[in-house]
């Protein structure tokens, strides 16, 4: 199990196997791994490795985020409800593909110190 926090709150990452009842989500399709926000906890799958390991943990730590931060009702004032799930699975998307490009980008302009600096008091 893994442990991080956002805006205080802990999460829990547990690495479960391809049949886990828990990579079944809220849709009922199972996935390669889920957030369940109520319970703050994220749920990968074992066998997972490499690029789509990455990108489907950062994906994940973005529901996080968005439970932990409050932009889940945010944005759900801007949708329709049945486009809920799907403007959230985008956010997420949009943080697993270009969150790291992003961060990178920061650390041009700004210097590694002080992306390193930001990091440790955000």
């Amino acid at each position: 199990m893994e442990r991080f926090y956002l805006n205080g709150i802990p999460w829990r990452v547990y690495y479960v196997q391809s049949d886990c009842p828990y990579l079944v989500d809220r849709t009922g399709s199972r996935r390669l791994a889920t957030t369940d926000i109520r319970t703050n906890t994220i749920y990968i799958y074992e066998g997972l490795s490499g690029s789509l390991l990455r990108r489907v943990t950062i994906h994940e730590i973005g529901h996080a985020a968005m439970k932990s931060f409050g932009i889940i009702d945010e944005l759900h004032k801007m949708v329709r409800p049945e486009y809920w799930i799907e403007v959230e699975e985008w956010v997420c998307n949009f943080m697993a593909d270009y969150g790291l490009d992003i961060l990178r980008a920061g650390k041009e302009v700004l210097g590694e110190t002080m992306v390193d600096a930001f990091i440790r008091t955000s």
